[in-house]
């Protein structure tokens, strides 16, 4: 008899088994700069306190409130994580948004967390010159070297172990869809089949720009069990939509958890609460889709941290999942935080 084949995922600190993730949230940022891309506009009128905490939360405009770049911040809010039994967080951060591969690493080390990282190009704004100047060919290979060769530290030399990004996204799209967007999509799914790397998708708010990112995905040739969907609770209040989504063969992203308020500044969209959420995801569990279920909470600002008075990494472990019986879901906690994370990151680096 062969040897037993081993999967693997590629974390910041190195490969891991697929058994050794544990419960896993999809769609995070650890370390991430999601202000302005106009450095004008990075003006701070009054500093974040208990006395505007709401109206930053609501607004969610507040330029230092969009910044997460501490470190020592991190490994706290990641501890807490682990505390409450979260063993892997994917961060999906884009170069475009300040992604930090050092600062991951050493939030890992100290969290004692794994830590997946992720790569790719943001929405429009957020684009550097590069990714309107190169071809579509040269922006693939360059997302495939990020997975399959990693980003080798300054100051470090060719003997030091480079950070490869275990996921690809997320993938920044808008509504209706920009040709370079377009243009990043293909080149993000030609890299996906190039690392096997999961591919985590930012869709368009506008529930055709789910099924649109679909079609170009799968017409590159990526299987559809490799794409994850995200936000689709600020996308689609229907629960037949939801269910032709799932029906594609796409995980199915309800990645923010802890947002309790209706209001959503991006669009006329009428959030749902965490209760909302979990209606809809009964009603994927009941159409026979419990393996296409994600959930997370995709914290990119201090307001939504614990040690700012928000939620924290640890929303869903602490407060979520004792509440799951409410809703006839309490045994499918792990299928939607384990099994299924396990199932879309396992190709990521199989051998």
């Amino acid at each position: 008899m062969g040897d037993a084949v081993v999967i693997t995922v590629e974390t910041v600190l190195g490969e891991v088994g697929v058994a050794e993730l544990g419960p896993t949230q999809i769609h995070e940022h650890v370390l991430v700069d999601c202000r302005s891309p106009d450095p004008a506009q990075r003006v701070v009128s009054e500093p974040l306190a208990l006395s505007n905490y709401y109206d930053i939360r609501y607004g969610d405009d507040h330029q230092e409130d969009l910044l997460l770049d501490s470190v020592e911040d991190a490994t706290h809010e990641l501890r807490r994580f682990a505390e409450a039994g979260g063993r892997t967080i994917v961060d999906v951060t884009p170069a475009d948004l300040g992604r930090r591969p050092a600062g991951l690493r050493e939030v890992a080390r100290l969290a004692g967390v794994n830590v997946i990282m992720g790569c790719g190009y943001y929405v429009h704004d957020y684009h550097a010159p590069e990714v309107h100047d190169l071809p579509m060919e040269a922006l693939a290979e360059a997302i495939a070297r990020d997975c399959l060769e990693g980003v080798l530290l300054a100051g470090t030399t060719g003997r030091d172990r480079p950070i490869k990004s275990g996921v690809i996204g997320e993938i920044g799209l808008s509504w209706p869809l920009l040709e370079c967007e377009r243009k990043v999509l293909v080149a993000a799914s030609r890299a996906q089949r190039a690392s096997s790397r999961a591919l985590v998708i930012h869709p368009g708010r506008h529930p055709d720009a789910l099924f649109e990112a679909v079609e170009i995905v799968e017409s590159c040739g990526v299987d559809l069990d490799r794409v994850v969907m995200s936000h689709v609770d600020r996308t689609v209040d229907d629960p037949r939509t939801v269910e032709r989504l799932a029906r594609t063969g796409v995980f199915v992203a309800f990645d923010l958890f802890g947002r309790e308020c209706s209001h959503y500044p991006y669009s006329d969209f009428s959030m749902p609460n965490d209760g909302g959420r979990l209606r809809l995801i009964r009603s994927l569990v009941d159409a026979g889709f419990a393996d296409r279920v994600l959930i997370s909470h995709d914290i990119y600002s201090k307001v939504r941290t614990s040690r700012y008075g928000g939620e924290g990494y640890a929303h869903i472990l602490q407060r979520i999942v004792p509440r799951l019986s409410r809703y006839g879901l309490d045994d499918l906690w792990r299928q939607f935080l384990v099994t299924n994370t396990a199932a879309v990151l396992a190709g990521a680096c199989a051998r």
